[in-house]
This record gives structure tokens, sequence and C-alpha cells, in this order.
């Protein structure tokens, strides 16, 4: 199982996830523009993978996707695999809304097969689109210690999900984000700002 700490729970589109010994796996990062609103999701590459970092301690970091937040009507733009898709086409809506008002999200990974985000008590859980309906990821978020115990943000991915968690925290990242900006009343009709 992958465990993925998430640096700001409250902000998905500006955060690093990190492996329980800190080593940061993913960063997502956003420029604070009120105009440029486009996430570059960013992952740790191989050492073997020749850097022109100057530090042999420095990381290198390889963009596999990026999210254009359209405002207005225009729904936003998922850019994956080398391939540019409207969310809903990439992640299409199925079924009806939750109690926190978002609906089921389905996409097709690069292993072929169906998995479906859904939300549960503010914690997001992707499972396979079938019959089995098993947990692939499953959001946790922060407990400060008042009534449960203590913990950080976390992703956690199943063996299972390894083999796409490039795409699990894409995914992850967009539904999280459209959860946040629902809850806090600043979602476009379009789905994002």
């Amino acid at each position: 199982m992958v465990v993925l700490y998430i640096s700001s729970p409250g902000e998905v589109i500006r955060s690093t996830y990190s492996t329980s010994d800190g080593e940061v796996l993913y960063k997502a990062e956003t420029p604070r523009s009120a105009t440029y609103r486009t996430t570059s999701i960013l992952r740790l590459l191989p050492p073997d993978i020749p850097s022109s970092n100057t530090k042999a301690s420095d990381s290198k970091y390889g963009l596999i996707a990026s999210i254009d937040w359209k405002t207005g009507t225009k729904p936003p733009v998922i850019r994956y695999g080398g391939q540019e898709f409207e969310a809903d086409d990439f992640l299409r809506m199925d079924g009806t809304r939750g109690a926190d008002g978002s609906r089921p999200r389905v996409l097709i990974a690069p292993d072929g097969k169906e998995y479906m985000w859904r939300n549960e008590e503010y914690e997001a859980q992707l499972i396979t689109y079938d019959e089995k309906r098993e947990v692939v990821a499953q959001f946790h978020r922060q407990q400060f210690g008042i009534f449960h115990k203590k913990c950080p943000a976390r992703l956690e991915v199943t063996p299972e999900g390894e083999e796409i968690l490039d795409i699990v925290l894409v995914t992850f990242i967009f539904i999280e984000k459209i959860r946040l900006g629902s809850t806090m009343g600043i979602i476009t009709a379009a789905g994002a700002v």
C-alpha cells in the first residue's frame, strides 16, 4: 500500500504528496493569480535519469498532468498522457448527487479498467466500477486529536491502485478541488474556479 501525506489538505492544488519517510513523490503547483489558473502536477523522477541540477542531493521532477481551471461556462481541461480532455469527458458524472452536492465521477484508467470516485462523509474513495466495488484509494482528512487520534491528511492507495498511481493522484486533485470549492461556495456553474 502507498500512503501519500498531503502538506496542505485545504489546498490540494498547492501541495506536496510525501511518503512516511518524508520523500516528496508528487507536487501540485498552481500560481496565485486571478487570470492564470493552471495546476501542474509533477512526479519525482527515478534517480538514474540525468539531472542538470548542480547538487547531487537535488530531486528532479517531471510534469505528468495539468488542469486548466476554466471560469464562466467553460469546463476545466485535463492534460494527461499527451492528450487533452474536457474534465466532464475524462471524469464523467454518474449517479445522483450525494449529501455534499457532489456526484460520483467515473474514469477509464490506463490499465483499461473503469474506476469511480465517490465522496463518503468528506472522505473521497476510488472504487472499481464493477460488481465488486473494491476500494482502490481512499482520502482521509486531517485529524487534530480532539475526538480522534491526531493524524495528517493522507491518500491511501491499495496495491491494485499502485499501477495507476499517477492517474489516481491527478483525478484525486481534481475531485477534491471541486469538493473544496463547492463547500466554500466558490464553485462556478462550469464546475471550478
